[in-house]
């Protein structure tokens, strides 16, 4: 940056809890969506050369589900009857997930995992004539094994129909998480070549379950803004698909930067020294 530039900085300090600013979840408890008001900062006064943005630091608790409400949805056809199949959001590994997929489906169905491919195998056994399919428009498809729709085969005997699943079964958590600001979306290209992308940085999740991310910005990442002024931000915590996660009531805490660099002016005489030059003139 020109050294003949002086910078000023202003760091926000800001958090998910209610006395930092408003939640704008409709269920409060998500604490993923935040708008935070301060006075405001214009951008366009002669003097300013430049203004850029930066996430100094992140904190975010590892509160949130592997199964939600965006993938806890199993949508089927038996015999040309559809039904749709909710699980309830939490942690599941396999061993849970078919626990809770029997309850769920009830006593005609049966649920297995090779543990070689690690892939579902499902039952229903309910009479010798019965087909199912499970519809793509699942949402939990990606963590049973599937992608579009698949139909059952019959076993031998036709006594009962049954499902493999052709990818192994999922259970990973959200993979990372983006911190996205609409009122800077036109500006921040921090993460996708598109500068149309609302997303400020993005948070690889490497932690464990009831734990944190942190994230620290050591690369000292940046964009440009170029906006007329700032009085307000709106800050989404979102997966891959934009969904607002539901970190269940535990608070974030995080930082945002901006550089102001403005010109050098000439500078102003001190009031001892304006007296002391009307002296002399008086003299």
């Amino acid at each position: 940056m020109d050294s003949s530039l002086l910078k000023q900085t202003k760091i926000f300090k800001l958090s998910t809890q209610s006395s930092s600013g408003v939640c704008l979840n409709t269920d409060v408890n998500f604490k993923s969506s935040f708008q935070y008001h301060f006075p405001v900062i214009y951008f366009q006064e002669e003097d300013i050369e430049y203004v850029y943005l930066s996430v100094p630091y992140v904190s975010l608790p590892t509160s949130f589900y592997n199964i939600d409400y965006t993938n806890n949805r199993l949508d089927v056809i038996i015999n040309e009857v559809s039904t749709s199949y909710i699980f309830k959001p939490g942690n599941y590994n396999s061993t849970t997930f078919m626990y809770q997929f029997k309850i769920l489906l009830g006593s005609e169905w049966d649920i297995t995992l090779d543990k070689i491919t690690n892939c579902f195998t499902v039952i229903n056994s309910v009479n010798a004539l019965v087909t199912f399919s499970f519809l793509s428009s699942s949402t939990i498809s990606s963590v049973m094994g599937f992608s579009s729709t698949i139909n059952s085969e019959s076993t031998l005997g036709g006594n009962s129909a049954y499902i493999t699943l052709p990818r192994t079964c999922n259970f990973l958590s959200i993979p990372r998480i983006h911190l996205r600001c609409k009122e800077l979306a036109s500006t921040s290209c921090l993460v996708s070549k598109n500068c149309d992308s609302d997303i400020l940085v993005s948070i690889p999740n490497d932690s464990t379950q009831n734990s944190k991310i942190v994230y620290k910005n050591f690369m000292d990442s940046s964009t440009h803004l170029d906006i007329p002024f700032l009085q307000s931000l709106t800050i989404n915590f979102t997966d891959e698909q934009n969904n607002l996660i539901n970190f269940n009531g535990i608070s974030s805490y995080f930082e945002i930067q901006l550089d102001i660099y403005r010109k050098r002016g000439e500078k102003k005489p001190t009031f001892r020294n304006l007296i002391r030059q009307l002296s002399q003139i008086l003299e």
